[in-house]
């Protein structure tokens, strides 16, 4: 597997559909629905760390990217859902909230878009907490 240093936050889309919310993490995978939206998911390529953030709550899950984009029909409409399974998945038991993110990354993040990039350092700070506390609640 390639190893990058990009760090990508992907919105579950809670706010607007539980079920895109919930199938994402079921199915262990980032996704975006219709246009422009979904054509962010090819922006994901493998060995990128990725976040899923559910608005309000903050990081719910994480996982590393595949580069594989595949489609499928959304609410009976042809491919308009582009996702992408995620390797190493694992839901967080307690979600990372925005204001620790923003504490640990020690920077004003914003959390409005579908998809977008965060700064490496900041990324690698936040991937760390993550996998920390993993270790420590699965113990």
């Amino acid at each position: 597997m390639k190893v990058t240093n990009t760090y990508v936050v992907v919105n579950t889309n809670y706010k607007y559909n539980e079920k895109a919310h919930d199938d994402m993490l079921q199915e262990g995978k980032a996704a975006a629905y219709y246009s422009p939206w979904k054509d962010k998911i090819r922006r994901i390529r493998e060995g990128d760390k990725v976040f899923l953030y559910q608005s309000g709550t903050g990081i719910v899950a994480a996982g590393i990217g595949t580069g594989t984009v595949d489609t499928k029909d959304y609410k009976g409409e042809p491919d308009e859902e582009f996702f992408m399974v995620l390797d190493s998945f694992q839901r967080l038991k307690t979600p990372l909230s925005p204001g620790e993110i923003r504490k640990i990354a020690g920077k004003n993040i914003v959390f409005l878009q579908t998809l977008f990039l965060l700064p490496d350092e900041a990324g690698k700070k936040i991937w760390k907490q993550i996998k920390g506390r993993q270790r420590n609640e699965s113990v």
